[in-house]
């Protein structure tokens, strides 16, 4: 199948996340089997797809379904026994497992999984946000905004080149909201500790930064212009923890 061309550099693997703004009550599928929670009398199945043989490539299989796929649909697979459901929720690109993807479906989809993309293993609710998306799960509610006030960044690249590209820019952040703990959890904006990955332009994700997303429009990398940017704002932590 098509999307089976999808090589990410180790720097790219997807740790936990949760879609907010998604219509789905959870995250991409873990690495456990499934459970019977759901609906999945509908899913289609995945047949010989090496992704499915290792934890690593069923990890981003569930991303991919959740990006691509509508929420009342998705993907299975079975491995030694075992089934693995894979549950669609941003429905950016509905018929993925059926024809192959634009280029800006790709685009899309890359963005998608590289928003939710964490550096470490906490759960961390975002709002997912984008200007030149009409998709509903992509369209912030009245609540939406007042709750998730924090500019993280914006997410873009292609994940489906042989090469992979990745990219992000930097939210306008007042200097509280800086150090509002849950920055400390979102990191794929920001410079890490890894000095070689700092020389090279990466954020702590491996992820080049372009920089301040205000200051942008729309970007352009490499002669290719990303009208497929994602931005993630937060909800902020300092005032739940304060006394």
């Amino acid at each position: 199948m098509w999307f089976l061309r999808i090589a990410l550099p180790s720097v790219l693997l997807i740790a936990s996340a949760s879609l907010f703004n998604a219509r789905a009550d959870d995250g991409p599928a873990d690495d456990g089997p499934a459970d019977g929670a759901r609906d999945t009398s509908a899913y289609q199945e995945l047949v010989e797809v090496p992704m499915v043989d290792t934890p690593t490539g069923r990890q981003m299989l569930g991303y991919l379904a959740a990006c691509a796929l509508p929420t009342d649909f998705g993907a299975y697979a079975e491995k030694d026994g075992e089934r693995y459901d894979f549950p669609g929720a941003m429905g950016l690109v509905p018929g993925w497992l059926d024809d192959p993807m634009t280029a800006s479906q790709q685009r899309w989809v890359s963005a998608c999984v590289l928003a939710l993309k964490g550096l470490t293993d906490d759960r961390v609710a975002i709002s997912m946000r984008a200007a030149n998306s009409d998709n509903p799960a992509l369209r912030p509610s009245e609540e939406d905004l007042a709750l998730y006030s924090i500019h993280e960044g914006g997410f873009f690249g292609n994940l489906f080149f042989s090469e992979p590209v990745a990219f992000a820019c930097g939210g306008d952040r007042a200097e509280a909201e800086e150090d509002d703990p849950v920055m400390q959890r979102r990191m794929c904006t920001q410079r890490g500790t890894d000095r070689a990955l700092t020389a090279l332009g990466l954020t702590a994700c491996g992820f080049r930064f372009i920089g301040v997303c205000s200051q942008l429009g729309t970007p352009e990398v490499g002669g290719v212009r990303y009208d497929e940017m994602i931005e993630v704002y937060l909800k902020p932590e300092a005032s739940e923890s304060a006394p």
